[in-house]
């Protein structure tokens, strides 16, 4: 396919994703041109991430343990190994603040949140409607909603979520279409997902078992039947292997 021919192609979405873009713009200024000087939330949870990305930065830099910050409490200096550790995330932010400062990293990442969350949740209702106006609108109130609003205000790990609304679509075109393929990249995003925020990762777990055993009661009742087959338990076994393959480490 042609550059013009996909542009014509996906030329509704280029415009609608465009249009996501410029509200998040709108709602978030003058965020995205003061990067580097200002930040969203107040000076409690929002100052102490930044300070964390800049002393993970520099503990990386000077080849030491991030998990041990003698200038804390010092000379004793605070030990952060009981802490639960975000190896995924932190290494996103440790690029992103080594390129642009810990405090352009930390906006960015909430910037960010607010596109690709209307994107994602586009996607998904696009999914099941087929009718993008309704796929727009559910994006831009999924992205904007007082939840995602409260949670930027300095809870960056918690701002993060895109990743539900993909997971989802995942999960129900593997319930489709119940294929290597789709489990295999249901298993990928769900990965995704659960390293940018344990949270979220553990919410998902419970959704999906719940969801699983709903159809399966439903084929019960409706159909006499389990409603899943040996096979399909062994692709949703592999979904899950994938995960592990990649969490693990």
């Amino acid at each position: 396919m042609s550059k013009r021919n996909w542009i014509k192609k996906y030329k509704s979405e280029i415009i609608i994703f465009t249009f996501f873009v410029l509200i998040s713009i709108i709602w978030t200024y003058p965020l995205v041109f003061r990067l580097n000087s200002v930040f969203i939330g107040g000076h409690g949870d929002s100052s102490a991430t930044i300070w964390s990305i800049w002393w993970f930065k520099n503990a990386w830099k000077d080849n030491i343990s991030n998990l041990f910050c003698p200038i804390i409490t010092a000379p004793f200096g605070h030990d952060y190994s009981n802490t639960i550790q975000y190896q995924f995330t932190d290494t996103l932010v440790f690029i992103f603040s080594s390129i642009f400062g810990e405090i352009s990293a930390y906006n960015i990442f909430l910037f960010l949140s607010f596109p690709l969350s209307a994107i994602t949740m586009y996607f998904l209702v696009h999914y099941f409607t087929k009718n993008k106006i309704v796929s727009m609108i559910s994006g831009l109130i999924y992205s904007l909603c007082p939840y995602h609003y409260l949670r930027i205000q300095g809870h960056l790990l918690l701002s993060l979520i895109e990743w539900i609304p993909l997971y989802f679509l995942f999960l129900f075109k593997f319930d489709e279409k119940k294929t290597f393929k789709n489990a295999i990249t249901w298993g990928f995003v769900f990965s995704l997902l659960f390293l940018m925020a344990y949270y979220y990762g553990f919410f998902t777990i419970i959704l999906t078992i719940l969801f699983f055993m709903l159809k399966i009661l439903y084929s019960i009742v409706k159909e006499k039947k389990v409603g899943i087959s040996f096979l399909d338990f062994l692709k949703i076994i592999l979904a899950g292997f994938v995960f592990i393959l990649i969490v693990l480490p």
